[in-house]
């Protein structure tokens, strides 16, 4: 199956954004793929310009570009990080829900949230205010 990679090119000064090469290895040479951006030159302009590449390059064997494998080493590397951190971004979510119906803002309004709880914790203990 056909794998996409992108090798960045090096900026200069006229780049609003990073420059990029589409590279597009494993892609078998009698496969449609590989024959229709061989043979149709337009095609494979108007794939670059789409994509804001400034080549499509396809290969039928593997082109390893070191700097994709960096990326994927760091990432394994940071994987179980961003999985502590999911719990965390779940009680923040739940955090900002439960600001948002009080109408409290989390980052500045800490005595009022936590008077809201102890409210809340109260009334269920004791029941609604004034209800002896």
């Amino acid at each position: 199956m056909a794998r996409l990679q992108i090798l960045e090119l090096p900026e200069s000064a006229g780049d609003d954004r990073p420059p990029f090469i589409l590279v597009i290895d494993k892609a078998p040479a009698d496969g449609p793929l590989f024959q229709a951006l061989r043979d149709d030159m337009e095609l494979n302009e108007y794939i670059t310009d789409k994509i804001g590449a400034r080549a499509t390059l396809v290969f039928e064997e593997v082109v390893e570009i070191p700097a994709n494998d960096q990326f994927e080493e760091r990432l394994a590397e940071v994987r179980p990080a961003a999985n502590r951190l999911l719990p965390v971004r779940r009680e923040v979510d739940q955090m900002d829900r439960i600001t948002d119906a009080l109408g409290l803002d989390r980052l500045r309004n800490w005595d009022e949230i936590v008077r809201a709880i102890e409210d809340a914790r109260r009334t269920k203990r004791d029941g609604p205010p004034g209800r002896s």
